[in-house]
């Protein structure tokens, strides 16, 4: 249930209301902004999870037996809080905002939205080119982050066997994805996208490619016992690992959260309306949890071969790879009819 609250909650629900209500003209410019808040609440929640993760436990609050389990009540505290805030907040926009829109009220109805199944949606996607473009690169980038990060988290789990401690190490790790995303999401996204809409979607295949391939080599050198690579960066063989696992994790969830999916999103805006949703619910409702449960389904094959997550990282490299490469031409083929339908786009933005 957790991991359905990016896919249906971000990319179908949030994602699809912003796409509704604004043009690819209005997307150039507001994508970036709209990343930088999100960036911004990154770093917030970093923070948040290594302070309720300190091992401080507080005796007059009357749940928990150790500070882990008062951890995770506090945690759980704020995102009930942070939820209702956001559907106060789009309840608000709706009815005083946009229920006033001339030029959102001029917009064409999806009349077919409510009748549409999840066989459906895939079907009527896999009869179009551009959206199968999109699903490619959705599942493409799901799939290659998912067979690092198992290798990595495996790697982190054995370093820091305390669950506070993994914990509070992956909440430094949000706050520092958030601090870069943000950086990147000020100063480079919207002049980016501005640019080329294909060059900022490629950035993304050439960063977790480069650094997916650093994690790999290092990987593959620890599983082996290679010492001197260690010994040349002053630390142990798995923090070695580890740290340049962490670089890649830092670096494409910054492009993810920056140029993926602004440029994702883009994607979308010129369609009609049940291209949009129709689309849209079958690449973000399913493509994700694809994505998500392929890599683990290549973990689960290789297993059956090699009987330890260490021993398969030569094969998962070579898939890894397979994968990126997919990615990178579905993002070159999605260019170049992105182009032509962002030109055609005529509907009325919201002032």
């Amino acid at each position: 249930m957790a991991e359905l609250w990016n896919p249906v909650i971000i990319a179908v629900l949030f994602w699809g209301f912003v796409n509704e209500v604004i043009t690819v003209g209005e997307a150039r410019r507001f994508y970036g902004l709209i990343t930088i808040c999100g960036n911004i609440a990154g770093i917030v929640a970093g923070q948040a999870a290594g302070k309720f993760t300190a091992n401080v436990y507080v005796s007059w609050i009357p749940y928990g037996k150790n500070n882990w389990d008062q951890s995770i009540l506090f945690l759980g505290c704020s995102i009930m809080i942070c939820s209702l805030a956001t559907l106060s907040i789009f309840r608000w926009m709706n009815k005083r905002v946009f229920s006033a829109s001339e030029s959102l009220k001029s917009q064409p109805k999806n009349t077919d939205k409510q009748k549409s199944s999840v066989f459906g949606n895939i079907m009527y996607l896999a009869r179009s080119k551009y959206l199968v473009c999109i699903a490619a690169i959705v599942v493409g980038y799901n799939l290659a982050m998912n067979l690092i990060e198992v290798l990595w988290k495996n790697q982190i789990k054995e370093a820091y066997p305390n669950p506070s401690d993994y914990t509070a190490y992956m909440g430094d790790i949000l706050t520092i994805m958030g601090a870069i995303s943000t950086l990147v999401a000020i100063f480079f996204t919207g002049s980016l996208i501005r640019r080329s809409w294909t060059l900022a979607a490629l950035i993304p295949v050439a960063v977790i490619l480069v650094t997916g391939s650093a994690f790999f080599f290092f990987s593959f050198s620890y599983s082996v016992g290679i010492q001197w690579i260690g010994v040349f960066f002053g630390m142990t063989p798995l923090m070695l690992s580890i740290v340049f696992g962490s670089l890649q994790q830092v670096m494409t969830r910054a492009c993810k959260y920056t140029l993926f999916d602004a440029t994702k999103e883009m994607a979308f805006v010129p369609l009609d309306s049940k291209s949009k949703y129709q689309g849209k619910a079958a690449i973000d409702g399913l493509g994700v949890q694809l994505g998500k449960s392929g890599g683990s389904i290549v973990y689960q094959g290789v297993l059956l071969m090699v009987s330890t997550v260490t021993a398969s990282i030569p094969y998962v490299g070579a898939i890894f790879f397979a994968v990126v490469l997919i990615w990178f031409f579905a993002v070159l083929t999605l260019g170049k009819q992105f182009d032509v339908l962002a030109a055609e786009d005529g509907r009325p933005g919201i002032s």
